[in-house]
């Protein structure tokens, strides 16, 4: 599966599931990503930063990566997204705020 977040200026977010098409087409999630981008700009005036990755979740934090109006892409298997998520804090995951980051920072120094 890959999933596209796309967050603009608004931090407005849509998630797109773009498997099917680019199997059917032959095409990139790179190029379809950016073809989507440029769309959105000439159509709208937004920019919009966009995240490319195997879940949900690594979508959006991949959409964070490159903001303003930029796009990152996290490959489609689990080495490509442990070498992604390994340097980011742990705060990025969503859900984990200070109270939870100090508690696992906690337990991974016992």
């Amino acid at each position: 599966m890959l999933l596209l977040s796309v967050e603009d200026e608004l931090t407005r977010q849509a998630y797109m599931n773009i498997t099917a098409f680019l199997a059917s087409t032959g095409r990139t999630a790179a190029d379809v990503v950016s073809e989507l981008r440029a769309a959105v700009k000439s159509e709208t005036g937004l920019t919009v930063s966009a995240g490319i990755g195997p879940t949900k979740l690594v979508a959006k934090i991949a959409a964070d990566i490159n903001k303003p109006n930029g796009q990152c892409e996290v490959p489609d298997d689990r080495d490509g997204v442990m070498a992604f998520m390994r340097p980011l804090p742990i705060r990025k995951i969503y859900g984990v705020g200070r109270v939870t980051e100090r508690w696992l920072d906690a337990l991974a120094s016992t």
